[in-house]
């Protein structure tokens, strides 16, 4: 399949292939600040946990928001609906299937995994909009 042209459906594909990698990215620079609360660990925890991650580079890219996009993936894979494209989803982005095999064990032609594959990053860029992750006019 080819590249998407549009830059915000590319940066919500790149964030759905990298889920995984941008999830421990977020745990790992949690781990990593320091906050100064004195001697109280407990309120240095609370602080570090409740201060947003403003940016982060994850495989050579700046990911703006880490832990909105992480909020994001979490309502799309909770939301989206059932059947072919939750199918697709976990297929496509979570399994890493080559589309011939999911079309095979779907039953579908390469035009519908086409079309449900748009349908989704469609969906997914909605949900980053809603969150005030994309820019609907720049």
């Amino acid at each position: 399949m080819r590249k998407p042209a549009d830059k915000r459906i590319r940066t919500v594909e790149w964030v759905l292939y990298n889920e995984q990698v941008l999830r421990v990215a977020v745990e790992e620079e949690r781990e990593r600040e320091t906050v100064d609360t004195g001697k109280d660990p407990t309120a240095r925890t609370a602080v570090r946990h409740a201060t947003p991650i403003k940016s982060l580079m994850v495989e050579g890219r700046e990911i703006l928001k880490p832990e909105k996009w992480l909020h994001m993936l979490e309502l799309v894979h909770e939301h989206i609906p059932k059947g072919d494209m939750k199918n697709v989803l976990q297929a496509r982005y979570k399994r890493r299937e080559h589309y011939r095999v999911t079309c095979r064990k779907l039953c579908m032609s390469q035009s519908k995994y086409q079309n449900t594959i748009r349908r989704i990053r469609e969906y997914a860029q909605m949900v980053a909009i809603q969150e005030g992750l994309i820019k609907i006019v720049e």
